[in-house]
């Protein structure tokens, strides 16, 4: 009986032995996750339960433990994380949410609407919001969200069905670059000049601005640049200017005047016309990366915006402050892209590049987002236009035409 008595007394302090935890200093006992997801407003669901929490929120009174972690958002598809959490632990998760494409992304082609090409050259908006599309064979057409209206040789006095570049005056007045000449249409009339009714040089214009005093400025495919003041032809080339390189990609006219000129070799020449100067901004003279310059924009900021062609130097895309040439590519960054072909900025300064290899990129808080066949709902990687309404949208040029509603809050 005395042997009995003591083996249960020992049982009975070995079993309680096991059931306490080793001393635990108070406040450190349980460990915290904090969720964080962009955008926010995520309901937070905790080992398939739901915690009535959504995002940003932090979890407590955790014991140490593997632990699943979803998050639901309305248009967003479903993220889930798994972690293991020690004692006296605390985490943040940070998550991006990623687009259910079917919320976000529209695209028409010529499959599924009158969209006469799916190859679009260049996208301009009017005063209107109509989009205007340069195709790469069809012509011209107009959409206004619900009518398509084609423009080409066959129903009109449009110069050529391959256009290159659109400008749009803020009357609406419209503006084509073609490789056959350039045109104005202008309530319902076109007019036309190419070399057969003009002292125009070369008739393969590669893109088209128009200056604050309303002089027209043609980049050419071999003869330099041009500025039209509405009578006469004023030429500008290697011969008889500064002109580095008669091949030329882009054209843009800033705010004071100045004419920026992107060549193809040359870099990026500066004419200022008021004094007939020349700057020459190339790999002997600046830090250009590239010297095949193939887009320039300017942003809100009077900051310039270059995109370049795969040649011997870095591609990419380069921010300007007209000294010094801030460089992004996949070497030092997100932007993985090497064929610029459109460069769009948003009334919040958001800056959108489209790619003709990888998409289009969104450049935000200082780094590059991706949006490609993969990720998104864009048609096709091969983007060779950009342009974003007054809505914030952006209308992309890719498997004919897409529409992005996302991407306007950061």
């Amino acid at each position: 009986m005395p042997k009995l008595l003591l083996l249960l007394i020992v049982a009975l302090f070995f079993f309680t032995g096991c059931e306490e935890e080793p001393p635990v200093l108070p406040g450190l006992k349980f460990s915290s996750i904090t969720v964080v997801s962009n955008p926010p407003g995520a309901v937070v669901f905790f080992n398939n339960k739901s915690t009535g929490k959504v995002t940003p929120t932090v979890i407590e009174n955790l014991e140490p433990g593997f632990y699943k972690i979803d998050l639901k958002l309305d248009k967003y598809i479903d993220t889930t994380l798994y972690t293991l959490v020690a004692r006296n632990q605390q985490d943040t998760m940070k998550l991006e949410m990623m687009e259910n494409p079917s919320d976000w992304w529209v695209n028409w082609n010529s499959s599924n609407s009158p969209l006469p090409l799916n190859v679009i050259n260049d996208i301009a908006l009017d005063a209107f919001d109509n989009k205007w599309l340069g195709t790469n064979g069809k012509g011209l057409v107009k959409f206004d969200g619900q009518t398509w209206t084609a423009f080409d040789r066959s129903n009109s006095g449009i110069p050529d069905n391959y256009i290159l570049d659109v400008y749009i005056e803020k009357n609406n007045r419209i503006w084509v670059a073609t490789t056959e000449g350039f045109g104005r249409f202008e309530n319902g009339v076109w007019t036309v000049y190419n070399r057969n009714n003009s002292n125009l040089p070369d008739n393969y214009i590669t893109s088209i601005d128009i200056d604050l005093l309303g002089n027209v400025w043609l980049s050419t495919y071999s003869s330099g640049v041009v500025k039209f003041d509405g009578v006469t032809f004023k030429i500008y080339n290697t011969g008889n200017s500064g002109l580095p390189v008669n091949r030329v990609n882009c054209v843009k006219t800033d705010q004071n005047g100045s004419v920026l000129i992107g060549t193809h070799g040359g870099g990026i020449a500066v004419y200022t016309p008021s004094t007939d100067g020349w700057i020459i901004h190339n790999s002997v003279t600046s830090n250009i990366p590239n010297e095949f310059v193939n887009k320039i924009v300017i942003d809100q900021k009077n900051e310039i915006w270059v995109g370049y062609l795969p040649s011997s130097g870095m591609s990419g895309i380069s921010s300007f402050n007209r000294k010094f040439f801030t460089h992004f590519s996949a070497f030092n960054s997100g932007f993985t892209g090497t064929i610029i072909t459109g460069v769009a900025v948003s009334t919040t300064g958001n800056v959108w590049v489209s790619t003709a290899d990888a998409g289009i990129f969104h450049y935000t808080t200082g780094k590059w987002i991706k949006y490609n066949t993969a990720n998104s709902g864009i048609k096709d990687n091969v983007a060779l236009s950009i342009a974003i309404d007054r809505d914030g949208n952006k209308w992309v040029g890719a498997g004919g035409l897409n529409r992005y509603i996302g991407g306007k809050g950061f």
